[in-house]
């Protein structure tokens, strides 16, 4: 990612945020897979860690910054 380059300020500042939005996401899904380790679940009914809300945050905002990047550079 980090071997090419944006033809503006923004367009990197855009891909620096989105970096920043994946990570989050990597770390957050690394919580919900250490508490499900930690604790398993025993339940039929389905649930889910409170870190997969925000690891679904990360992935629609960095989806909806990649999107309107696209409009702002063309």
């Amino acid at each position: 990612m980090a071997s090419h380059t944006q033809h503006s300020a923004l367009s990197g500042a855009m891909h620096k945020s989105w970096g920043i939005l994946f990570a989050g996401f990597a770390l957050a899904r690394m919580v919900t897979y250490m508490s499900l380790w930690i604790a398993p679940v025993t339940s039929y009914i389905p649930s889910r860690p409170s870190s997969e809300i925000v690891a679904s945050w990360c992935l629609v905002a960095g989806g909806l910054l990649f999107m309107a990047s696209n409009k702002v550079n063309h």
